[in-house]
């Protein structure tokens, strides 16, 4: 019997409440059965929803162009303050769009507003050679076309009979503004009518001001306007009447000559060709597009695609490669398939206010939002009277002589992630050195073997400490001697507390051990890849390839007893019945030590009983690891920074 469009959405959005902060990843066709009955209600305004959408694609392409150039603080360095707490130039200023005829060309077109919008300049008139102080990339080029003319090709849309946009039911005072510049927004407030745009060229008429910085948008039509749905001609219309250059495809050439008249490159190009109703085969003048996006890949500083990279589904034709794929509303799963993961860049999730907790029957899979670190005690005040030990007390056990550093990282993250106590087990030759750098915590030397490893002799120094731990952190640095091998499967074995195994504990032999111990104490396992194949040989072959299946991960939870996150792009945390997908995090985590720093961070929020399902914590774990990071390569980029530089950023 074929399901109704009430009973679906009621289906999706009952199920699955167990896992606050988290979406649920769909299939194409599920995905767009859910919005159909979402939208079908007459209260729900699509528009508001595609804002929202165009507004996190917008901070995320910001977010990575600012990356790109080695972080804000470079920026500001080079680009110069301006007076009364104004800024010159710090963000993206000419952005290139593809746009098809449907929602996701709607999302693009509305995002370069909104990126523009976001790229903060607010001077009516530059500082005396201000052309000179910024590097030769972000030099204005002053042209009829970019100065408020209005200018379109064919005379597609004329200002005068673009209108500007309004959402017919803004959720907040900022969705009022949107797309405007802030010189538009001051204008309506205080009256006045000279100054640079910062939405969309510089603005129109007698807003204009000549030798203002110049910021543009182009787009490239795949289809003649008049094709476009109403949602993508609105924001097009209010693209045009800010003096957006448009052109309709048709041929490379043209299109390469319309590179060459902005100067041959752009700092943001977005792709908002095709989306998740796309079916092959790719037909022209799609596949003539993207072939020469790809070769003309250089010429971007970043490549944005909305919801998914174009062409995604057709393994015979050529796929849109983006820097990063910003998955609006609902994560779909050709996201995860391996065969896309060059494709789509970095995935980034987007929540744009559908319901909390739908399920999908595409499997027990879910992706962490914004929310995911609300759910617990990370943002919220600390009781009035609150004690250390309130906040629990996490034991650190690891580091040999040869690698003492994985230590000290786990601690410092802990230290930092609010645990209200700390014990740490280290090579008696390097206790002294460290009690100086984190005095914070308590130090206790451990036997050393002739090699420089824990020795099992220490193991006294454990048993009559540990009935004051609330979780126990075990592996970092640890190496592999039989006899510190054969330590680690004691404790494992024998610890009354949660566990966080990680490194070298992530053994066969070590986490078998773990599962003597009582089913309601929680085991966590962060493995890379490589680890994982260690830890369990069945998965080798997939691991090999690539391509851990979900159901080989949730089995391997159920056979471990344990909640399982596989490090990577993205990061993949599970238990035997659920797997949620972690998108925050980048390039900048792909250094030594980073992995240590994540287990410090688990430790000390099981520690504190973040939440009594481990797998919350877990996520919540790798979310705010991932957050932190995404901080610093904004701020610094990914380059020139050092793996405990994530630690001031969490």
């Amino acid at each position: 019997m074929k399901e109704d469009k009430g009973d679906f959405c009621e289906r999706l959005t009952g199920l699955g409440a167990e896992m606050p902060g988290t979406t649920p990843v769909m299939s194409c066709a599920e995905a767009a059965r859910f919005e159909q009955a979402f939208f079908g209600e007459a209260s729900r305004d699509e528009t508001v929803f595609m804002q929202r959408a165009a507004k996190k694609v917008a901070e995320e392409a910001v977010a990575l162009w600012e990356e790109s150039q080695g972080g804000w603080e470079t920026l500001r360095q080079d680009f110069g303050a301006g007076t009364a707490g104004t800024t010159i130039g710090q963000g993206p200023t000419n952005v290139f769009v593809l746009a098809g005829k449907g929602h996701n060309a709607a999302d693009a077109l509305w995002a370069a507003a909104e990126i523009l919008r976001l790229a903060g300049c607010f001077r009516k008139t530059p500082p005396d050679n201000f052309e000179e102080r910024l590097p030769s990339p972000f030099r204005p080029s002053y042209s009829p076309d970019n100065l408020g003319t209005g200018l379109v090709s064919g005379g597609l849309v004329s200002p005068s009979q673009a209108r500007p946009f309004r959402p017919s039911n803004p959720v907040d005072d900022s969705e009022n503004n949107f797309g405007k510049t802030n010189c538009d927004v001051a204008g309506e407030h205080t009256g006045a009518e000279a100054g640079v745009g910062v939405g969309v060229g510089v603005g129109t008429g007698a807003k204009t001001q000549a030798g203002a910085l110049a910021k543009s948008v182009t787009v490239l039509l795949a289809t003649p306007p008049e094709q476009l749905s109403p949602a993508a001609a609105q924001a097009l219309a209010q693209l045009a009447a800010k003096g957006a250059r448009v052109r309709v495809w048709a041929s490379a050439a043209e299109a390469d000559a319309l590179l060459a008249e902005i100067g041959g490159s752009a700092d943001v190009l977005l792709d908002g060709l095709l989306g998740y109703n796309f079916r092959p085969p790719l037909r022209p003048p799609f596949d003539e597009i993207i072939r020469w996006a790809n070769a003309h890949g250089a010429a971007f500083a970043v490549k944005v695609a909305v919801d998914l990279p174009s062409g995604i589904g057709d393994f015979f034709a050529s796929v849109f490669h983006a820097d990063a794929t910003v998955a609006c509303g609902i994560l779909k799963t050709p996201l995860l398939e391996p065969c896309n993961a060059e494709a789509r860049g970095r995935l980034r999730y987007a929540d744009i206010g559908f319901p909390a907790s739908p399920a999908s029957q595409s499997g027990a899979r879910r992706v962490a939002n914004a929310a995911v670190l609300e759910h617990g005690s990370l943002r919220r005040l600390r009781p009035p009277l609150a004690d250390k030990r309130d906040f629990g007390h996490l034991f650190v056990l690891g580091g040999s002589r040869s690698m003492p550093g994985a230590l000290l990282m786990n601690v410092r993250a802990a230290l930092r992630s609010g645990v209200g106590l700390l014990t740490a087990f280290c090579p008696e030759s390097v206790a002294a050195a460290f009690a100086a750098v984190a005095p914070e915590a308590m130090w206790v030397p451990w036997p050393e073997t002739p090699s420089g490893g824990l020795a099992l002799e220490g193991m006294f120094l454990l048993r009559e400490k540990l009935p004051r731990a609330t979780a126990l952190l075990c592996g970092s640095g640890a190496g592999a001697e039989p006899e510190t091998l054969a330590l680690l499967a004691d404790i494992a074995a024998n610890t009354p507390c949660p566990l966080v195994l990680d490194a070298d504990a992530l053994r066969p032999e070590i986490a078998a051990a773990a599962t003597s111990r009582p089913a309601a104490l929680p085991t966590l396992l962060l493995p890379h890849a490589g680890e994982l194949a260690r830890v369990a040989p069945e998965a080798s072959a997939e691991v090999a390839a690539g391509a851990v299946s979900p159901e080989t991960l949730r089995g391997l939870c159920q056979r471990l007893r344990a909640c399982v996150a596989l490090k990577g792009a993205p990061t993949r945390v599970a238990d035997a019945s659920c797997e949620v997908v972690v998108c925050a995090g980048g390039p900048v985590l792909a250094r030594g030590g980073s992995g240590d720093l994540l287990a410090g961070i688990a430790g000390a929020l099981l520690a504190r009983r973040f939440s009594a399902d481990p797998l919350r914590t877990l996520v919540a774990a790798v979310a705010w690891h991932g957050a932190a990071a995404d901080k610093l390569a904004r701020r610094r980029g990914a380059e020139a920074v050092a793996t405990t530089d994530i630690l001031s950023h969490l």
